[in-house]
């Protein structure tokens, strides 16, 4: 049996977690454990910094980018 991937990094209560919005921007929250807290969690939004928000935008950015051209 193959080990299985480790649950995605959660914050504890109050704690700032890093994630994306929709446009691409990065932004910073304190996390109370509420709906919006967990749906970003649920979706493997919650980063422990900045930086690395910012390097899975841009690995999201160029994961959509070839799927575009791959469209046309």
């Amino acid at each position: 049996m193959e080990p299985s991937e480790p649950d995605p990094w959660k914050p504890e209560v109050h704690e700032k977690y890093w994630y994306l919005e929709f446009w691409g921007g990065v932004c910073v929250r304190t996390w109370i454990g509420e709906d919006f807290d967990w749906q970003r969690w649920e979706a493997g939004n919650c980063f422990k910094s900045c930086e690395l928000a910012e390097q899975a935008r841009d690995k999201l950015k160029a994961v959509l980018l070839n799927f575009h051209k791959q469209c046309l």
